[in-house]
């Protein structure tokens, strides 16, 4: 129904994205749905091995027939679900250096291996930004499953 709205209410050209993630600690299962905005990443906890989850859609506004398919995604104790924005993908400055999700899941799993997730999203930025300011407004959202609650 929000797409529906936005297609409405947006000028052409314009669109918002989005992603809804529901996690079942019982089943170890995440339920997301993408609208227009880059994949999670899933870091399995055991091996630090990284993949982008695929499955979004058309970001939301674009069109009345949208479908936004939600992708179900298993998780065991010790994983990790890193939700970003595009910003810390792109360099606008230089955009030959901007990242693919996938470059992005190589670096992830190479931070994994060597340091593992203390302080895991502020090291990633600081991999990929060395403390360079972004060109563009960041979400990031990083998830570590735990065997139980501390």
């Amino acid at each position: 129904r929000l797409n529906d709205q936005l297609v409405e209410l947006l000028p052409i050209e314009h669109f918002a994205t989005c992603l809804c993630a529901r996690y079942d600690p019982e089943a170890l299962k995440f339920i997301v749905a993408s609208a227009g905005g880059p994949p999670p990443i899933l870091i399995d906890g055991a091996t630090g091995l990284a993949r982008c989850i695929e499955g979004g859609g058309l970001p939301l506004g674009c069109t009345a027939f949208a479908e936004f398919k939600p992708v179900e995604i298993d998780v065991r104790p010790g994983d990790c679900l890193l939700l970003y924005s595009d910003a810390i993908l792109e360099d606008f400055g230089a955009p030959e250096e901007s990242l693919s999700p996938e470059q992005l899941a190589e670096r992830a799993s190479a931070l994994w291996r060597s340091r593992g997730g203390a302080d895991f999203p502020q090291a990633l930025l600081t991999a990929l930004r060395g403390g360079e300011p972004l060109d563009d407004d960041l979400t990031m959202v990083f998830i570590e499953i735990m065997d139980e609650l501390r």
